[in-house]
């Protein structure tokens, strides 16, 4: 068996002499191009197609990424600690190809003597033209009894290292190999080593100088070697709004308006319903449910309105058990009385504060339907601050003389 150090492996079966076995034959099985399948083929090609967009949109295809992050175009962004580098992807792809068996790769023949062989493949053609090189790297042809050394009673030992610094037949960061060889069935044990570089695909001429290598981790095959830059391109189209928020996210505690950041209520939160906003309508109740704005103009138009009102529409009050007197002003308006004498019936009008009924003629009369005998007198004076109804009299058949104020 054997491999080509390509972008990916491909295998290719041979004989013990380095032939290619041929693999062939069959009847074919349900996977062949029959009609049958071209036909499924077809169905889901075109199910592909009618999923696509009848035009291009710039000669790309438009796609909706709104449901998944978008990424951002960067060129100068520090990795985070461990990241794989485009350094470290090659130098993992070189280790995986260090994981062959190096012992199918290195062949001997009869004379002991030993060789390293290569496949390369056409990929146009799938031509294979096999070459062998010694140890050193240089062009060699194997003689009778060719043979891989994995069939032979030698071991192969294989270590990986990283190139720190470049020397002849390798640059920093490349992968190399060295296999070694050991013969311990002779006479006398002994070991050929052979150094490859698997980044490169060729052979070196000697072995590495040690302090231009390290050994690499065999579970991963390289790690990062020397120094790299990474350049990126900030967005300037929207970074005016960067400068708008710049500064604005204020230390902890209050602090002025001029170093605060100003924010707005949702119009539907709790605050704005219980609160509420200057708009809202005044309550009309005291026990109903409105918000403290609504109730607070309630109290401002009706506890707190100016002037006198009626007791429907005045908050009712008590008079401290201890208060002491109340000074009272009387108006200092004047008014005059009047006085008169009649023989008929009639009605004092309502609204006065002293009305007197004297009986001066000779029979009975009436004052508020009770007799008022001849040469006596009546008189009506209401509680302070209250003025009297409407009284009626009747003088019919003697005199009464009437003052009121």
């Amino acid at each position: 068996m054997t491999y080509q150090e390509t972008a990916y492996q491909k295998f290719i079966p041979v004989d013990a002499d380095g032939n290619i076995i041929s693999i062939g034959g069959g009847s074919g099985g349900g996977g062949d191009a029959s009609a049958t399948n071209q036909q499924s083929q077809i169905a889901i090609e075109t199910a592909i197609r009618d999923r696509l967009p009848s035009a291009l949109v710039g000669g790309r295809l438009p796609v909706d990424g709104s449901g998944v992050t978008q990424p951002i175009s960067a060129s100068n962004l520090p990795l985070p600690s461990g990241a794989a580098t485009d350094v470290v992807l090659q130098q993992v792809r070189d280790a995986i190809k260090a994981q062959l068996d190096i012992a199918s790769t290195i062949w001997t023949d009869s004379s002991g003597a030993f060789y390293v062989r290569r496949d390369l493949v056409n990929e146009g053609t799938g031509t294979i033209t096999v070459s062998f090189t010694d140890p050193s790297g240089s062009a060699a042809t194997p003689s009778a009894g060719l043979r891989p050394l994995s069939t032979t009673d030698k071991d192969t030992i294989t270590d990986f290292y990283d190139v720190l610094t470049s020397g002849t037949g390798y640059s920093v960061g490349d992968l190399l190999a060295r296999v070694a060889i050991l013969d311990a069935n002779s006479g006398s044990p002994s070991a050929t080593f052979i150094w490859l570089n698997l980044t490169t695909g060729t052979i070196l001429g000697s072995a590495p100088t040690s302090a231009n290598i390290e050994r690499a981790n065999e579970n991963v095959g390289a790690r990062q070697v020397g120094t790299w830059n990474v350049t990126a391109t900030l967005d300037t189209t929207n970074s005016g709004y960067l400068s708008s928020i710049n500064n604005k996210t204020p230390a902890l505690g209050a602090n002025t308006s001029a170093n605060s950041q100003p924010v707005t209520l949702a119009n539907d939160g709790i605050f704005a319903t219980n609160f509420g906003a200057g708009s809202d309508s005044t309550a009309t109740t005291d026990t109903g449910t409105f918000s403290l704005i609504a109730l607070f103009k309630r109290l401002l138009s009706v506890a707190l309105a100016k002037g006198q009102a009626v007791m429907a529409s005045s908050i009712s009050v008590a008079i401290a058990s201890n208060q002491t007197a109340i000074p009272v002003t009387l108006p200092s308006t004047q008014v005059t009385p009047t006085f008169s004498n009649t023989s008929t019936s009639g009605t004092v009008a309502a609204g006065k504060y002293s009305v007197t009924f004297s009986n001066s003629g000779s029979a009975s009369g009436t004052v508020l339907g009770t007799a008022l005998p001849a040469g006596t007198s009546v008189g009506f004076t209401p509680p302070t601050g209250m003025t009297l109804s409407a009284i009626a009299y009747d003088a019919t058949g003697t005199t009464f003389l009437i003052g009121s104020l």
